[in-house]
């Protein structure tokens, strides 16, 4: 890029570097063009130093638009993760309050419902285990056992950490009125506690699964399987939650609850199968997401 003699390159320095580099020999040749052999004036100089600085200042805007991006995704992932381990969390509390008589039939019957969902996501996650485990087998086989053996070990420390102070949670001792497992001092900090230490296993189980997967060779059948059980551990997820909900309006016998909790069902419901539609046919579904934006 250098251009002895004609000065023009220093005129570039306003310009970010990757801008420079794809974009700087042609537009030298456009100054070089536009002068032709007359040094650039003042009034030059000053229009490209302020759109160097503009296209300066764009590329710090995308920057942190990108950066936003991310950091917005990464809570997402964390905020589910967090859902899933205050569901999990709860469930003894759920199953160990007692409950006034007028209440008790509503409440057990949304807990009979969640525990069928829990039984369900455990099923799916099962699933994607037994779909994986061949590819999985003959990556470890191959030696590959040393390049997720690091985040496995978190993982298995983190749950087996979790596992305990889950089974704390369950032995306390019981039974409590909702009101005195609302109001506890000791037990809801419990929850809490638990819930971050089950969000962070399953961040580190998908973080091993993730480091994992990117050395299987799944065909593309097994490829389609897993993308359709991701989308229906995600909606199961999202449901436990809605059933949370309700049950928490049975019990305290709120119609805004209950309006809340039927609403995120009937929402989760719609989304829920627009996204298992995209995973078994993701190019399908992004044709017609597509065609609808035009």
């Amino acid at each position: 890029m250098k251009r002895d003699g004609s000065g023009l390159e220093k005129l570039l320095r306003w310009y970010p570097r990757a801008w420079r580099e794809q974009y700087g020999e042609e537009f030298l040749a456009m100054v070089e063009d536009t002068l032709d052999g007359r040094r650039p004036t003042l009034a030059i100089r000053m229009d490209v130093a302020w759109s160097g600085l503009r296209e300066r200042a764009r590329g710090r805007r995308r920057a942190l638009g990108r950066t936003a991006v991310a950091f917005g995704r990464r809570i997402d992932r964390w905020w589910a993760f967090y859902l899933t381990g205050w569901v999990l969390a709860s469930l003894p509390a759920e199953f160990g309050v007692s409950l006034p008589a007028a209440t008790a039939g509503r409440a057990t019957a949304v807990l009979d419902a969640e525990a069928g969902i829990a039984a369900l996501l455990a099923a799916v996650v099962l699933a994607r285990c037994v779909i994986a485990l061949p590819a999985f087998g003959r990556f470890i086989r191959a030696g590959g056992w040393p390049q997720i053996r690091r985040p496995v070990a978190y993982a298995v420390g983190v749950t087996a950490a979790a596992v305990g102070a889950l089974a704390g949670l369950i032995l306390v001792p019981s039974p409590m009125t909702f009101s005195e497992w609302n109001q506890s001092l000791t037990y809801l900090p419990g929850v809490l506690v638990v819930a971050l230490l089950i969000a962070a296993a399953i961040w580190l189980w998908a973080r091993a699964a993730a480091t994992a997967a990117g050395h299987l060779d799944l065909p593309p059948k097994a490829r389609t399987s897993e993308r359709v059980l991701t989308a229906a551990a995600g909606n199961a997820v999202s449901l436990m939650m809605s059933f949370l909900i309700l049950w928490l309006a049975a019990v305290q016998s709120s119609l805004p609850m209950l309006i809340f909790g039927l609403s995120s069902i009937a929402l989760r419901g719609i989304a829920g199968t627009g996204q298992l539609r995209g995973a078994i046919h993701p190019g399908r579904h992004r044709r017609s997401t597509a065609s609808r934006a035009r």
